[in-house]
């Protein structure tokens, strides 16, 4: 299984904009698009993305459903989680989330800080990050070269909301992972 995490900043409810795009070429997928945002309505960006490339997704709202059972989840072969800076990855989801990746699902997770407080087993045996760093005040991203997904991009996070310091974090994978992005100071 490959599971993948990126931090997308959110200030002030407004999601930063990446500048740069690639192409995943994704054969046939079942997606969940869960929404654990609160009631900030971020679902629009997600939504935009996977409807602007053709995908079908279902979308799953946490604030007025719940937490979704495992059966449910059971039914996609991708899971998107994304939350918001207040709602952090608990011991009951990342359960919840271990028992789907045994189930050989796979899983794309988007929050500010949401590994902050997360159970170190989650992100040590499942996502494959050893360690991390937060609040590292990078303020670009660049594609590792010659990697299949990110060669040649290059993003420029853009922090404009008056005092509002960046909060990227830095992961470090494991032997078993690999970074497709390194975060940097310009």
């Amino acid at each position: 299984i490959t599971v993948q995490y990126i931090d997308v900043a959110n200030i002030n409810g407004s999601p930063q904009t990446i500048t740069d795009s690639t192409t995943w070429n994704i054969i046939s997928a079942t997606i969940l698009l869960v929404h654990d945002d609160g009631s900030e309505a971020l679902e629009t960006y997600y939504q935009s993305a996977l409807d602007n490339n053709n995908f079908s997704y279902t979308n799953y709202s946490i604030t007025s459903s719940g937490l979704p059972s495992g059966a449910y989840l059971n039914q996609f072969n991708l899971v998107i989680w994304f939350t918001n800076k207040d709602n952090k990855l608990s011991d009951t989801i990342t359960t919840l989330l271990q028992n789907y990746i045994n189930n050989n699902g796979n899983i794309l997770l988007f929050g500010e800080d949401v590994l902050n407080g997360t159970n170190t087993g989650f992100y040590q045996n499942y996502l494959h990050i050893s360690s991390y760093s937060i609040e590292t005040n990078n303020d670009t991203a660049k594609g590792i070269d010659n990697d299949i997904i990110s060669d040649s991009i290059f993003i420029n996070f853009s922090y404009t909301a008056g005092s509002i310091l960046d909060s990227t974090d830095e992961f470090y994978p494991d032997g078993s992972s690999s970074s497709i992005f390194k975060n940097r100071k310009s």
